[in-house]
């Protein structure tokens, strides 16, 4: 399974918000549960 997550980010004290993107891949557990294979973050400072 392929996740792929953007949004915004605010640290704390500051008033301007960081765009963000993620990617990652799950792979299932013999379990049943899943596990991050591959994890992409990218902070667009722009």
């Amino acid at each position: 399974m392929i996740v792929f997550v953007s949004g915004n980010l605010q640290l704390p004290g500051e008033v301007h918000l960081l765009k963000f993107i993620q990617m990652f891949n799950l792979l299932p557990t013999p379990q049943g549960s899943f596990c991050v294979n591959n994890d992409i973050f990218r902070l667009n400072y722009a």
